[in-house]
């Protein structure tokens, strides 16, 4: 019997295609070399699911199974440093590559937001300048 052909690009998922394409063929957090096999490549939510992540390509970093199992849904800077401490060859850069990315594309669903960060999403929000109708007491801006 013949052994089975190994997995190209095209036959794995396309967003997995695409993580290998961007980011290489590693798992972010310990390195190790992932095969072309479709239980192999696992898609790791930057911002996890469960805290309002999206499921959007700028969101998923590529990870070996154990890795993504392992981080469940801790903070991936918070994570970033525990692999360290432990030994493990992490992909810095790509990290924080990838959470500077899902901050910029502004993946995560606001009712999912701690309530800190809920206030300081509102803070840091641009607020319109006040015009003179209304106003906050309700005058007018003229002194007629």
């Amino acid at each position: 019997m013949a052994a089975p052909r190994p997995l190209a690009l095209a036959d794995l998922p396309p967003d997995i295609a695409a993580l290998i394409v961007r980011d290489g063929s590693r798992c972010a957090w310990c390195s190790r070399r992932l095969g072309l096999a479709v239980d192999d490549c696992t898609r790791e939510h930057v911002i996890p699911r469960s805290r309002g992540g999206h499921d959007v390509l700028d969101n998923y970093l590529l990870a070996c199974r154990p890795c993504n199992r392992s981080r469940r849904s801790r903070n991936a800077l918070i994570w970033l440093t525990s692999c360290e401490r432990r030994g493990l060859k992490v992909q810095r850069s790509l990290v924080e590559a990838a959470v500077a990315r899902a901050a910029a594309a502004d993946v995560v669903t606001p009712a999912k937001l701690s309530k800190r960060a809920q206030r300081a999403r509102r803070k840091n929000q641009i607020r319109p300048e006040a015009s003179g109708a209304g106003g906050r007491h309700g005058r007018s801006g003229s002194d007629e």
